[in-house]
């Protein structure tokens, strides 16, 4: 998209180039003085109410169009800097890619047994599967398992740990060994 020249001179009174220097770079960040979204990313008006990111902005009045399919990505990693020589064009492979080498990459949003917020090991997932394919209801294999109705139905449409077979019939553990903490609340509850 090529941004009218109007715009581009709107643009650059909005970016405080006084931000932190980067430590690896060594150079500081322009920081987007203007509006900002709930994730930290500048965002720019550029005619007709059209809002874009600012990094995005800054890209292609300094470079040019970024190709189709690609963003404009951080090597700084601050959402709200527009300095053109701490953004790059990738796609969105690259973006992780950089993110896992750089350290940054969330643990939120690994899989299974590798999010730090998992509730459940793979074993009584693959339990918990073979009870609904039974037919036993997803409330009773809550309480059961001492986990939210929500967290099974995600299991059972395979929002939530699709890559975990059912186990066998012959191997389902009944009733699982819930937290002990959950079977103190659910004894408070009946007291």
């Amino acid at each position: 998209m090529t941004i009218a020249r109007p715009a581009a001179e709107r643009f650059w009174p909005h970016v405080d180039k006084e931000g932190p220097v980067h430590p690896v770079l060594g150079t500081p960040c322009w920081l987007w003085a203007g509006h900002r979204d709930k994730r930290g990313y500048g965002q720019f008006n550029v005619g007709k109410r059209k809002l874009r990111l600012a990094h995005r902005v800054a890209w292609e009045l300094t470079n040019g169009p970024i190709p189709d399919g690609l963003f404009a990505c951080h090597h700084c990693d601050n959402p709200p800097c527009v300095r053109p020589d701490h953004l790059f064009p990738g796609t969105n492979g690259d973006n992780i890619n950089d993110a896992i080498r750089k350290g940054r990459y969330h643990s939120h949003w690994s899989k299974g047994m590798r999010s730090p917020n998992a509730q459940l090991t793979e074993t009584q997932v693959a339990s918990i599967k073979r009870r609904l394919l039974d037919g036993e209801m997803g409330i009773d294999i809550a309480a059961d398992a001492c986990v939210s109705k929500a967290l099974i139905s995600n299991i059972n449409t395979g929002r939530l740990w699709g890559d975990v077979a059912p186990a066998p019939a012959a191997y389902v553990n009944r009733e699982p060994e819930p937290d002990p903490a959950c079977l103190a609340e659910q004894e408070g509850d009946d007291a």
